[in-house]
């Protein structure tokens, strides 16, 4: 399978790369990158293609109780310092477009935060906050459903 897009980066393919490698595939499947390369003004991303269904809250029971152990999953895998996972510029609905933002550790990222806060006296501490997985855009459109049957997917 292929993505494309002018949002579609570096960052994002590392990530996927990282969590690929680190997250149980027996609770969240990611697909494996193959490659990533760019032609201005698009990033593409060469991945494995799994087969599924769109998630839809009303699909089975219990749905909502797996999408709870997928976070709390993302959430168990800590990293050393603030940004994508996989390493590189912070990307995303938290971070303004056109500005190249990295952090060198968890004070960075304080810091940044409290300087555009409506109450900077009342700021924010991430001291004793461990740094884990945020997937940012939990969106059904990015959770399928996949089925096994005998062991195979189906």
């Amino acid at each position: 399978m292929i993505k494309f897009g002018a949002g579609v980066t570096k960052e994002e393919a590392n990530n996927q790369r990282t969590a690929f490698e680190v997250l149980d595939p027996a609770l969240v499947r990611v697909p494996e990158l193959y490659r990533y390369f760019d032609k201005p003004p698009f990033g593409y991303i060469m991945m494995e293609y799994i087969e599924g269904k769109i998630l839809r809250p009303d699909m089975q029971d219990g749905i909502m109780d797996k999408l709870a152990d997928i976070l709390a999953h993302l959430a168990s895998k800590t990293g050393k310092k603030p940004g994508p996972f996989g390493g590189g510029l912070a990307q995303g609905l938290l971070w303004p477009d056109g500005e190249e933002i990295s952090f060198r550790c968890t004070e960075d990222l304080q810091a940044w935060m409290n300087r555009r806060h409506r109450q900077p006296e009342a700021g924010v501490n991430f001291r004793d906050i461990p740094l884990v997985i945020c997937h940012l855009d939990f969106a059904p459109r990015d959770i399928f459903m996949i089925c096994f049957v005998k062991g195979a997917a189906t």
